[in-house]
């Protein structure tokens, strides 16, 4: 995609290592299939990026993902200056609180899917604030005022994202 990148845009892309396979197999159990894409991040601008990982969200300015397959919603959305700003200053503040998640927030996702989904687990993630990369970035959105899903609920994987990303690229 030729579009011009800015701050609010989210960011899809493959994970080579075998960590990438076991999203796959998750995203899959969790019913969004095995998608191409294993990671979510959002653009800050300037060449940096936010992006939720296991031991918090960071900012960085360039990762290893950046070789790899990549797909963008930039263009798709006609996110306002206020609300690109709300949405970078969303992630900032979630990084500065070091917003992370653990393996039971993937186990959320697949009991979401075979619609067991004990209160103890539902629980645990409201409580603790966690958040896998693609509902970091979508929770970004949301607070910046530009959801990718009206009445969105939290719950979404990256194979989510490039979903609703394939269905505005279709629409256009």
């Amino acid at each position: 995609m030729s579009q011009e990148h800015l701050p609010g845009d989210v960011q899809l892309s493959r994970i080579a290592d075998p960590g990438g396979s076991v999203i796959r197999v998750l995203q899959w159990m969790d019913g969004t299939g095995f998608s191409v894409y294993e990671h979510a991040r959002l653009y800050l601008g300037g060449g940096m990026f936010a992006e939720a990982m296991p031991g918090g969200a960071v900012i960085r300015e360039h990762l290893p993902l950046d070789g790899l397959d990549l797909e963008w919603d930039s263009g798709l959305y006609a996110l306002t200056d206020g609300q690109r700003i709300a949405t970078a200053a969303a992630a900032r503040g979630y990084v500065a609180r070091k917003v992370g998640y653990s393996d039971l927030d993937y186990a959320s996702l697949v009991l979401r899917r075979l619609h067991v989904r004990p209160a103890f687990v539902v629980n645990y993630v409201a409580s603790t604030g966690h958040m896998i990369c693609s509902q970091f970035a979508a929770r970004c959105r949301y607070d910046g005022g530009a959801p990718f899903w009206p009445g969105w609920t939290g719950d979404c994987t990256p194979g989510d994202i490039h979903d609703e990303i394939a269905a505005r690229q279709q629409g256009q």
